[in-house]
């Protein structure tokens, strides 16, 4: 399973793909710090699985999600934030994120999914 962690926080994204080469799964895990560069990368291989942060410089997941237009259906797409709120959640599940996760609650429940992918 190819995935692509897209967060500007390099702290985040180094956490996140430690926390998912736990569970054993071959896999190859790729980063982007920004929606230009997770664009190429999806155009280039395609992943599996997207999980994006929301607020990023040079745009937003929102607009990462909105900018596949419906050319990945397979790709599943996440969407974890610290902006947990429910307009937030409407957003993301409106524009075609698959899922969406607080950062500070819903760890455990992301690695559920990747998990049962």
């Amino acid at each position: 399973m190819k995935v692509l962690i897209v967060d500007d926080s390099k702290v985040f994204r180094s956490r996140l793909v430690e926390l998912l080469l736990t569970n054993n799964k071959s896999n190859k895990i790729v980063e982007a710090s920004n929606i230009v560069e997770a664009q190429e990368i999806i155009t280039e291989s395609s992943p599996d699985l997207l999980i994006t942060d929301i607020r990023m410089q040079g745009g937003s997941g929102f607009d990462l999600i909105d900018k596949l237009d419906g050319k990945f259906k397979k790709m599943i797409k996440v969407i974890i934030t610290n902006y947990s709120e429910e307009q937030y959640k409407n957003k993301a599940l409106n524009s075609g994120a698959d899922y969406f996760f607080d950062k500070s609650h819903d760890m455990e429940k992301l690695l559920q999914l990747y998990d049962s992918i």
